[in-house]
């Protein structure tokens, strides 16, 4: 601590002198000894440039940047008025940096872009006060796009992102050409974590910031030019939540109350999805109050230290954290798998789940079994809305579930069992030619070793859990994801996505949509043909799904055994007869079983058939 400091605490009287007594040394900038510098504007949006004015008490001097890197003593002193103005015609400057993929091509046009002005004030013994950010965009007219969604100016110094030993965009010098070394921008955890400043703006004016950290999010989409990002409140940052609705009310617990503040975020590229970037926000909405997690999204444009970096989904981050909020478990008690564990070391229980297939021997229903391990409804539930989606990248990758480590009588999610969360779905739906509208998933995943192994397990030795999956299947495809709804919401999601889309496209050149090319579409041809296949697969998908749900379980039981007995006999003939005449108390077990007929409907016919097979 600084003589004069311990000066002006000593004048100050000794119980404020003890209150500090175990501070410690204090660092060169200290928000206590330096006022911040006073911005005669805030930050927003201008019809037309401005003069703007800093102002510090006498005795301290104030400098400025105005290219987002941090204000030092070499940095501009401020001696006059800063002219505010629309920088859009000046040459690119982070936009024309190639280092961020390995075959992007810079826009040669100028991109958008706001003013960022960063300042902090000095005394005359060299201390500096906190750094002050605005960020200004100039000349945009009320019908532009940009008043319209929400807008981050994302803030940080730029080595935090392009320097080539420590920027976190770049592949820098530490990668090599063969993928032995990986590129920065492949790396994880807090050492690839760098302190930035963000401020949303909300039809053209500024609604929340602070400070923050920054990594890359992602995984194969961190090769591309337009790279996800993580937002990390933390109280080193001044920041210990992020106190704001990023979703508009969509964002709520689990027993309906929206949540106003959050831990952590992502501003998501669309993952593999890069192009349209509506498939995963279409999926997760259409899942919202199911007895899975969901991610809520928001769509926003982003521009990186005053350059504009395109069209981004802010989305929750499913980690420890949104469980804690979600569920209302305290985050030091929440245990979540993404992966598998290592054998030798999980304490988990999540590999307990994963092998208690090894236990069923056949003689009993496997229902109580597996229930004492995962809530059968939040896995109903998941699985179902997986196959419905005809996402192909699920089960052994992209999942997630969570439970708590011990048990809280009064919270009926801190039982210590595990539920699911869906998390990046966007691959399928006709993404890469992947997945038509009548694509089987229950044979495309069958092939592959995951999480969804206990689907196939389940139904195929536990008549009581087939029972409750088919039920919510179809509740699920019939309500959640009934063609009119999906539609409606894609078509509302296209409106306000297309034009943004197109300036995303254009500013990263992206040279290809999936199967189409770009030397014959233009961007906005190629977007409405990338739409129209998304809009093809969910107008027939419903069909399809209850008709491989239906060929499914009658691939697992006895044709006719509609009690679920394990045989098909009178009994059989004479329930379905019950059920058709409309009997209250004729409940079918196996309904599946008795569409004989294979016609996806319950009749008549189903019974003569049935009868027929008794006779033979």
């Amino acid at each position: 601590m600084n003589q004069h400091f311990k000066e002006r605490i000593i004048a100050a009287g000794t119980a404020l002198l003890l209150a500090f007594a175990n501070i410690g040394s204090l660092p060169v900038c200290a928000e206590t000894e330096v006022p911040a510098p006073v911005f005669s504007q805030e930050s927003g949006f201008y019809p037309d440039s401005f003069a703007l004015r800093l102002t510090v008490p006498d005795g301290f001097t104030v400098y400025y940047t105005l290219d987002g890197s941090d204000p030092t003593a070499d940095s501009q002193r401020y001696e006059a008025p800063i002219t505010v103005y629309d920088r859009t015609s000046e040459d690119n400057i982070y936009a024309a940096i190639t280092d961020v993929e390995r075959d992007y091509i810079p826009p040669e046009e100028p991109v958008d872009k706001a003013m960022i002005v960063r300042a902090a004030a000095a005394d005359p013994a060299g201390h500096f006060s906190e750094i002050v950010a605005k960020t200004y965009f100039i000349g945009y007219a009320e019908n532009d796009y940009l008043m319209k969604m929400p807008v981050i100016s994302l803030v940080t110094d730029p080595a935090n992102l392009f320097d080539e030993k420590t920027g976190i965009y770049v592949a820098g010098t530490n990668a090599d050409q063969f993928g032995c070394i990986k590129p920065n921008y492949w790396n994880e955890g807090k050492e690839w974590e760098r302190p930035a400043y963000f401020t949303v703006f909300e039809n053209g004016t500024a609604a929340y910031s602070a400070n923050i950290g920054i990594r890359i999010h992602g995984n194969s989409s961190r090769d591309s030019a337009q790279k996800s990002f993580s937002f990390f409140s933390r109280k080193e940052y001044g920041t210990k939540r992020l106190k704001y609705d990023f979703f508009d009310g969509s964002r709520k617990d689990a027993d309906g109350n929206i949540l106003e503040s959050v831990n952590h975020l992502m501003v998501r590229n669309g993952g593999n999805d890069e192009h349209l970037k509506i498939r995963d926000r279409l999926n997760q909405e259409m899942a919202a109050g199911l007895r899975c997690g969901m991610q809520a999204q928001q769509e926003c444009i982003l521009f990186l230290d005053g350059e504009y970096w395109g069209l981004y989904n802010i989305t929750e981050k499913v980690n420890e954290s949104y469980v804690a909020d979600h569920y209302h478990i305290s985050k030091d008690d929440v245990i979540l798998m993404k992966d598998l564990p290592d054998e030798e070391t999980d304490d988990s229980g999540f590999l307990d789940l994963l092998n208690l297939s090894q236990e069923i021997t056949g003689e009993e229903d496997p229902y109580d079994l597996y229930a004492a391990h995962m809530d059968m409804g939040s896995f109903a539930d998941y699985a179902a809305v997986e196959v419905i989606i005809g996402n192909t990248d699920c089960g052994f990758n992209n999942y997630a579930l969570w439970k708590s480590r011990t048990i809280d009588s009064a919270n009926p999610y801190a039982d210590g069992k595990w539920r699911f969360v869906l998390y990046d779905t966007e691959f399928g739906q006709g993404l890469y030619g992947t997945s038509d509208p009548d694509i089987n998933i229950f044979e495309e995943l069958q092939s592959m070793s995951g999480i969804l192994d206990i689907l196939f397990t389940l139904v195929q030795y536990s008549p009581r859990f087939r029972t409750e999956f088919a039920d919510a299947y179809l509740r699920i495809c019939g309500e959640n994801y009934n063609p009119e709804r999906v539609l409606n919401r894609m078509e509302a999601l296209w409106l306000a996505y297309r034009e943004p889309l197109t300036e995303t496209l254009a500013r990263f050149r992206f040279r290809t949509y999936d199967s189409y090319d770009i030397a014959e579409l233009s961007y906005e041809e190629g977007l409405t043909a990338l739409y129209s296949v998304l809009h093809g697969f969910w107008q027939d998908r419903a069909g399809y799904a209850e008709a491989h749900l239906i060929r499914y379980l009658q691939g697992c039981i006895i044709p006719g055994d509609v009690n679920g007995d394990g045989t098909a006999d009178a009994a059989d003939a004479s329930l379905l007869r019950d059920c058709l005449r409309g009997d209250p108390d004729a409940a079918l077990t196996e309904w599946y079983a008795a569409d004989l007929n294979a016609d996806g409907r319950l009749d008549a016919g189903d019974l003569t058939r049935l009868k027929q097979m008794l006779f033979r």
